[in-house]
């Protein structure tokens, strides 16, 4: 399942709050741009939707910018994709088709609905713990080669 952009960077960024947040120290939104490899007038619109969906506190100021305001553990994937508006995309016909169901099916619609039932289960159970716990450190630099 491709996620779109957006959905790409709301998981960038809360990844890399995640892995800053372990001291509790905010992040300035360029710093969290540019560690998350986002571009910066859209990480802005990705953030608001995050303290929208009080993912994210955001403070202004010379010592503001972002934190997650719960623990990791208990942010799942699906709370990110759904405050960016992934789920909305999710119910449309991948074949195009204004109705789609189970009584009226593309020629896509059962392959498709157990790709997607799989994915939503996945977010529904997956936390933000789980994702960087396994996870190299999103630094932007590139890995060392092991000798």
């Amino acid at each position: 399942m491709l996620l779109p952009q957006s959905a790409q960077y709301a998981l960038r960024a809360m990844v890399t709050l995640a892995e800053h947040g372990r001291g509790g120290d905010s992040m300035s939104g360029e710093t969290l741009a540019t560690r998350a490899r986002v571009p910066k007038a859209y990480a802005s619109k990705i953030m608001r939707q995050l303290v929208a969906a009080r993912l994210v506190e955001g403070r202004a100021g010379k010592r503001g910018g972002y934190r997650l305001i719960g623990d990791p553990r208990y942010v799942r994937i699906a709370d990110i994709l759904r405050a960016v508006g992934f789920f909305e995309s999710t119910e449309h016909c991948v074949f195009g088709l204004p109705r789609c169901d189970s009584v009226h099916p593309c020629p896509l619609h059962e392959a498709w609905s157990s790709v997607k039932e799989a994915f939503l289960s996945w977010a529904n159970t997956t936390s933000l713990s789980d994702v960087i716990g396994s996870a190299q450190p999103v630094t932007g630099a590139r890995p060392r080669k092991r000798s």
